[in-house]
């Protein structure tokens, strides 16, 4: 009978021969090399640390697109509504006009396409060229710049 790691065979045979070539392999590598098993867990411990990041990177990818697309929906949501069951609404204020060229001339009122200020009543800043009025109405006042987007350049 031989033993070999705490397992015992009838004879020797190649199966005993391997478990004990095995067990004396890991004897060694456990005595001599005592941090090669620390290396390897630390190695598991980083990969599945990357396999992690790269998982909540595509999630957070995942929720910037969503909130991009619902962004758009909203925007293109609130676009379509200048229009109340009165008539035409204006972004700028609280009047309605029934018809849609009444709408554009009280838009020109509002904000003539030459004018160096802006529409918006609570902003009202003064810019040296019209362009910069656009640009400003475009980043600082969105949803105000798509109805009068939409309100001035609608065929009806």
């Amino acid at each position: 009978m031989v033993v070999v790691a705490d397992q015992k065979y009838d004879e020797p045979s190649e199966t005993a021969a391997a478990h004990a070539a095995a067990a004396v392999s890991a004897n060694h590598v456990a005595y001599h090399h005592p941090h090669s098993s620390q290396q390897q867990q630390q190695q598991q411990l980083h990969a599945m640390t990357r396999l992690l990041r790269q998982h909540q990177q595509q999630q957070q990818q995942q929720r910037q697109q969503l909130q991009h697309q619902s962004q758009q929906q909203q925007r293109y949501g609130q676009q379509q509504q200048p229009r109340s069951s009165a008539g035409f609404a204006c972004p700028l204020c609280s009047r309605v006009t029934p018809d849609i060229g009444d709408m554009r001339a009280h838009l020109d009122q509002h904000y003539p396409r030459d004018s160096p200020v802006c529409p918006v009543a609570s902003c009202a800043k003064t810019f040296s060229h019209p362009n910069s009025v656009r640009n400003h109405m475009r980043l600082k006042h969105p949803l105000q710049w798509d109805q009068i987007k939409t309100l001035r350049w609608t065929y009806v």
